[in-house]
Protein backbone atom coordinates (compact mmCIF):
# COMPACT_ATOMS: atom_id res chain seq x y z
CA UNK A 1 0.00 0.00 0.00
CA UNK A 2 1.31 3.91 -0.72
CA UNK A 3 0.73 5.96 1.91
CA UNK A 4 1.16 9.79 1.41
CA UNK A 5 0.12 12.78 3.02
CA UNK A 6 0.46 16.18 1.63
CA UNK A 7 0.62 19.34 3.65
CA UNK A 8 1.42 23.15 3.77
CA UNK A 9 4.53 24.29 6.31
CA UNK A 10 4.07 27.65 7.75
CA UNK A 11 7.33 28.40 9.51
CA UNK A 12 7.41 32.19 11.09
CA UNK A 13 10.19 33.43 9.19
CA UNK A 14 9.67 31.88 5.91
CA UNK A 15 5.59 33.46 5.93
CA UNK A 16 6.01 35.32 2.93
CA UNK A 17 3.49 37.44 0.25
CA UNK A 18 0.41 34.50 1.67
CA UNK A 19 -2.87 35.51 0.01
CA UNK A 20 -4.14 35.37 4.49
CA UNK A 21 -1.86 36.26 7.32
CA UNK A 22 -0.86 33.90 9.80
CA UNK A 23 -3.46 31.64 12.26
CA UNK A 24 -3.50 32.42 15.64
CA UNK A 25 -5.84 30.08 18.56
CA UNK A 26 -8.62 31.65 20.84
CA UNK A 27 -7.38 34.76 23.26
CA UNK A 28 -6.22 33.67 26.58
CA UNK A 29 -8.73 33.81 29.94
CA UNK A 30 -9.37 37.53 30.79
CA UNK A 31 -6.87 38.24 33.93
CA UNK A 32 -4.61 35.68 32.18
CA UNK A 33 -1.79 38.06 31.79
CA UNK A 34 -2.51 40.56 34.62
CA UNK A 35 -4.09 39.61 37.07
CA UNK A 36 -4.94 42.85 38.87
CA UNK A 37 -4.41 45.75 35.73
CA UNK A 38 -5.37 49.84 36.88
CA UNK A 39 -8.61 50.87 36.27
CA UNK A 40 -7.23 52.92 33.39
CA UNK A 41 -6.96 49.66 30.92
CA UNK A 42 -3.39 48.86 29.21
CA UNK A 43 -2.20 50.70 26.06
CA UNK A 44 0.70 50.00 23.96
CA UNK A 45 1.55 46.60 26.10
CA UNK A 46 5.34 45.74 25.45
CA UNK A 47 7.43 42.26 26.62
CA UNK A 48 10.79 41.47 27.32
CA UNK A 49 12.88 38.52 25.32
CA UNK A 50 11.45 36.21 27.92
CA UNK A 51 7.97 37.71 28.67
CA UNK A 52 8.62 37.64 32.41
CA UNK A 53 8.30 41.62 32.49
CA UNK A 54 5.87 43.98 30.87
CA UNK A 55 5.69 47.56 30.73
CA UNK A 56 2.90 49.42 29.20
CA UNK A 57 0.83 52.70 29.16
CA UNK A 58 -2.49 53.77 31.09
CA UNK A 59 -4.05 56.96 31.16
CA UNK A 60 -0.76 58.78 30.21
CA UNK A 61 1.77 57.34 32.77
CA UNK A 62 4.09 54.13 32.35
CA UNK A 63 3.64 50.87 34.09
CA UNK A 64 5.74 47.66 34.97
CA UNK A 65 5.31 44.41 36.35
CA UNK A 66 7.02 41.29 36.82
CA UNK A 67 6.70 37.74 36.97
CA UNK A 68 8.46 34.79 38.00
CA UNK A 69 7.15 32.46 34.89
CA UNK A 70 4.55 32.35 31.70
CA UNK A 71 2.14 30.17 33.07
CA UNK A 72 1.40 33.03 36.32
CA UNK A 73 -0.26 36.46 35.09
CA UNK A 74 1.54 39.48 36.17
CA UNK A 75 0.42 40.96 39.45
CA UNK A 76 1.03 44.08 41.25
CA UNK A 77 1.74 46.77 38.64
CA UNK A 78 3.38 49.66 39.49
CA UNK A 79 4.17 53.10 37.96
CA UNK A 80 7.94 53.57 37.28
CA UNK A 81 8.54 56.97 39.31
CA UNK A 82 11.74 57.82 36.99
CA UNK A 83 9.90 58.13 33.70
CA UNK A 84 6.58 60.02 34.48
CA UNK A 85 7.38 63.00 34.84
CA UNK A 86 4.32 65.49 36.45
CA UNK A 87 3.85 67.94 33.70
CA UNK A 88 3.77 65.69 30.77
CA UNK A 89 1.73 62.47 30.03
CA UNK A 90 3.69 59.40 28.83
CA UNK A 91 2.58 57.00 26.02
CA UNK A 92 3.82 54.23 24.06
CA UNK A 93 6.95 52.61 25.72
CA UNK A 94 8.69 50.05 23.41
CA UNK A 95 11.07 47.90 25.15
CA UNK A 96 14.29 46.50 23.48
CA UNK A 97 15.18 43.41 22.77
CA UNK A 98 17.95 43.48 25.66
CA UNK A 99 15.20 44.51 27.88
CA UNK A 100 17.75 47.33 28.49
CA UNK A 101 16.57 50.45 26.77
CA UNK A 102 13.03 52.02 26.49
CA UNK A 103 11.73 53.89 23.74
CA UNK A 104 8.36 55.97 24.89
CA UNK A 105 6.86 59.51 23.66
CA UNK A 106 6.50 62.54 25.68
CA UNK A 107 3.47 65.12 25.12
CA UNK A 108 1.59 67.78 27.01
CA UNK A 109 -2.10 69.34 26.12
CA UNK A 110 -3.83 66.65 25.39
CA UNK A 111 -4.67 65.24 21.90
CA UNK A 112 -3.49 67.95 19.62
CA UNK A 113 -0.48 68.32 21.69
CA UNK A 114 3.23 67.96 19.87
CA UNK A 115 4.71 64.72 20.85
CA UNK A 116 8.23 63.67 21.51
CA UNK A 117 10.20 60.71 21.59
CA UNK A 118 12.36 59.48 24.60
CA UNK A 119 15.03 56.75 25.54
CA UNK A 120 16.03 55.62 28.32
CA UNK A 121 18.12 53.04 29.36
CA UNK A 122 18.99 51.05 32.46
CA UNK A 123 22.16 48.76 33.24
CA UNK A 124 19.88 45.68 33.88
CA UNK A 125 16.30 45.34 34.23
CA UNK A 126 16.94 44.98 38.21
CA UNK A 127 17.51 48.69 38.01
CA UNK A 128 15.90 51.83 37.60
CA UNK A 129 16.00 53.55 34.44
CA UNK A 130 18.55 56.53 33.60
CA UNK A 131 17.46 59.94 32.68
CA UNK A 132 15.18 59.73 29.86
CA UNK A 133 16.85 61.86 26.14
CA UNK A 134 14.61 63.16 23.35
CA UNK A 135 15.73 61.20 20.21
CA UNK A 136 13.25 62.77 17.70
CA UNK A 137 11.14 63.44 15.52
CA UNK A 138 13.04 65.54 13.65
CA UNK A 139 12.36 67.78 10.23
CA UNK A 140 9.04 68.63 11.75
CA UNK A 141 7.78 71.56 14.23
CA UNK A 142 4.36 69.58 16.04
CA UNK A 143 4.30 65.55 15.56
CA UNK A 144 1.38 64.27 15.86
CA UNK A 145 1.42 60.90 16.36
CA UNK A 146 2.22 58.23 18.31
CA UNK A 147 5.04 55.35 18.34
CA UNK A 148 4.35 52.18 17.43
CA UNK A 149 7.62 50.13 17.89
CA UNK A 150 11.48 50.13 16.90
CA UNK A 151 13.18 47.83 15.20
CA UNK A 152 15.97 45.32 16.70
CA UNK A 153 18.63 47.39 15.22
CA UNK A 154 17.08 50.56 16.82
CA UNK A 155 17.72 52.70 13.91
CA UNK A 156 13.70 52.59 12.62
CA UNK A 157 10.92 53.61 14.69
CA UNK A 158 7.47 52.94 13.32
CA UNK A 159 4.78 55.10 14.40
CA UNK A 160 0.67 56.04 13.61
CA UNK A 161 0.48 59.81 12.38
CA UNK A 162 -2.45 62.06 12.05
CA UNK A 163 -2.32 63.39 8.44
CA UNK A 164 -1.04 66.62 8.02
CA UNK A 165 -3.85 67.65 6.26
CA UNK A 166 -6.54 66.33 8.63
CA UNK A 167 -7.87 67.83 11.42
CA UNK A 168 -8.78 64.57 13.55
CA UNK A 169 -7.46 63.97 17.12
CA UNK A 170 -5.10 61.36 17.45
CA UNK A 171 -7.11 58.54 17.88
CA UNK A 172 -9.01 59.16 14.59
CA UNK A 173 -7.79 59.15 11.24
CA UNK A 174 -4.39 57.69 11.19
CA UNK A 175 -1.66 55.89 8.89
CA UNK A 176 1.38 54.15 9.63
CA UNK A 177 4.90 55.65 9.04
CA UNK A 178 8.22 55.39 9.73
CA UNK A 179 11.09 57.62 10.66
CA UNK A 180 14.79 56.44 10.38
CA UNK A 181 18.65 57.60 11.53
CA UNK A 182 21.73 55.76 10.46
CA UNK A 183 23.21 55.67 14.17
CA UNK A 184 21.80 54.75 17.31
CA UNK A 185 23.31 58.17 18.33
CA UNK A 186 21.41 60.53 16.34
CA UNK A 187 18.07 61.31 16.31
CA UNK A 188 15.18 59.85 14.36
CA UNK A 189 14.89 62.18 11.09
CA UNK A 190 11.84 63.19 9.32
CA UNK A 191 8.62 60.59 8.96
CA UNK A 192 7.69 59.28 5.84
CA UNK A 193 4.34 57.01 5.11
CA UNK A 194 4.30 53.46 4.22
CA UNK A 195 1.98 53.72 1.33
CA UNK A 196 1.90 50.01 0.93
CA UNK A 197 0.45 49.73 4.08
CA UNK A 198 -3.25 50.72 3.81
CA UNK A 199 -6.61 48.51 4.29
CA UNK A 200 -8.80 52.13 3.98
CA UNK A 201 -9.10 52.08 7.29
CA UNK A 202 -7.40 54.13 10.16
CA UNK A 203 -4.13 51.88 10.93
CA UNK A 204 -2.85 51.85 14.05
CA UNK A 205 0.18 50.41 16.67
CA UNK A 206 2.41 49.10 14.10
CA UNK A 207 4.40 46.47 16.09
CA UNK A 208 7.39 44.97 14.26
CA UNK A 209 8.95 41.55 14.95
CA UNK A 210 12.59 41.58 15.95
CA UNK A 211 13.34 40.25 12.44
CA UNK A 212 12.33 43.84 11.22
CA UNK A 213 10.34 41.66 8.30
CA UNK A 214 7.15 41.01 10.09
CA UNK A 215 4.88 43.74 10.99
CA UNK A 216 1.52 43.45 12.97
CA UNK A 217 -1.03 46.68 13.43
CA UNK A 218 -4.35 47.09 13.83
CA UNK A 219 -7.23 49.42 11.85
CA UNK A 220 -10.34 50.58 12.69
CA UNK A 221 -13.22 51.91 10.15
CA UNK A 222 -16.58 51.50 8.49
CA UNK A 223 -17.32 47.82 9.23
CA UNK A 224 -13.91 46.89 11.30
CA UNK A 225 -14.47 47.72 14.85
CA UNK A 226 -10.91 47.01 15.35
CA UNK A 227 -9.05 43.94 13.60
CA UNK A 228 -5.42 42.84 13.44
CA UNK A 229 -3.42 42.89 10.48
CA UNK A 230 0.14 41.50 9.50
CA UNK A 231 2.41 42.43 6.78
CA UNK A 232 6.03 41.03 5.99
CA UNK A 233 8.32 42.11 3.62
CA UNK A 234 12.08 40.05 2.24
CA UNK A 235 14.42 42.23 3.58
CA UNK A 236 14.20 45.85 5.38
CA UNK A 237 14.80 47.45 1.93
CA UNK A 238 11.87 46.00 0.76
CA UNK A 239 8.11 47.22 0.54
CA UNK A 240 6.16 45.35 2.84
CA UNK A 241 3.38 42.87 1.50
CA UNK A 242 -0.78 43.74 1.00
CA UNK A 243 -1.55 43.72 4.73
CA UNK A 244 -3.77 40.41 5.58
CA UNK A 245 -5.97 39.35 8.09
CA UNK A 246 -4.46 37.82 11.10
CA UNK A 247 -6.45 34.75 11.27
CA UNK A 248 -8.24 32.77 14.42
CA UNK A 249 -8.35 36.39 16.55
CA UNK A 250 -10.61 38.75 14.40
CA UNK A 251 -14.18 39.08 14.63
CA UNK A 252 -17.31 41.34 14.53
CA UNK A 253 -18.22 42.89 17.12
CA UNK A 254 -14.61 42.25 18.99
CA UNK A 255 -12.15 45.59 19.34
CA UNK A 256 -8.77 44.10 18.88
CA UNK A 257 -5.93 46.77 18.79
CA UNK A 258 -2.16 47.33 20.37
CA UNK A 259 -0.34 43.84 18.98
CA UNK A 260 2.84 43.09 20.25
CA UNK A 261 4.73 39.71 18.73
CA UNK A 262 6.90 37.84 21.26
CA UNK A 263 10.08 36.12 20.88
CA UNK A 264 10.15 33.56 19.09
CA UNK A 265 6.87 34.87 16.94
CA UNK A 266 5.21 31.89 18.60
CA UNK A 267 2.85 34.22 20.90
CA UNK A 268 0.59 37.36 20.07
CA UNK A 269 -0.33 39.72 23.26
CA UNK A 270 -3.04 42.18 22.27
CA UNK A 271 -5.90 44.15 23.76
CA UNK A 272 -8.97 42.75 22.92
CA UNK A 273 -11.72 44.80 23.83
CA UNK A 274 -10.21 46.72 26.77
CA UNK A 275 -9.03 43.19 28.40
CA UNK A 276 -4.81 42.16 27.72
CA UNK A 277 -5.09 38.89 26.15
CA UNK A 278 -2.61 36.73 24.24
CA UNK A 279 -3.05 33.54 21.69
CA UNK A 280 -0.45 31.16 20.65
CA UNK A 281 0.55 30.79 17.23
CA UNK A 282 -0.75 27.90 15.43
CA UNK A 283 1.74 26.35 12.66
CA UNK A 284 0.44 23.53 10.10
CA UNK A 285 2.31 21.44 9.08
CA UNK A 286 2.30 17.87 6.60
CA UNK A 287 4.62 15.36 5.61
CA UNK A 288 5.07 13.34 2.20
CA UNK A 289 5.38 10.50 3.39
CA UNK A 290 7.65 7.77 0.86
CA UNK A 291 6.36 4.04 0.22
CA UNK A 292 5.30 1.49 2.47
CA UNK A 293 3.69 -1.50 2.95
CA UNK A 294 0.89 -2.65 4.83
CA UNK A 295 -2.08 -4.09 5.37
CA UNK A 296 -4.88 -2.14 4.12
CA UNK A 297 -7.05 -0.77 7.13
CA UNK A 298 -4.65 -1.48 9.67
CA UNK A 299 -2.45 1.48 11.48
CA UNK A 300 1.05 2.01 10.61
CA UNK A 301 3.78 3.95 11.86
CA UNK A 302 5.87 5.60 9.90
CA UNK A 303 9.07 7.99 11.66
CA UNK A 304 9.19 11.55 11.06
Amino acid sequence: MKVYCLCFILVFAGVAYSQTGPQFGPPSAAGRVIADPPTGGVVSPTFSEDELEIIFESLGTIWRAQRESTSVPFENPAPIPELNAADFSEERPFLTPDGLGLYFMRSKGGFFASRKLYYAHRWSPSLSFLTPKEVGIEGVEHFNGALGSVSADELTAFLEIVQPDSSSTLPNQTDIALATRSDVSEKFGMWKFLPEISTNNYERGPSIYRDDRNLYFSAVGVGVPGFIYWSVREDKHSPFSPPALVQGINSGGVVNRDPFIAFPGSRLYYVRNNELVFSNRILTATYKIGEGQGLSGRRVRVPI
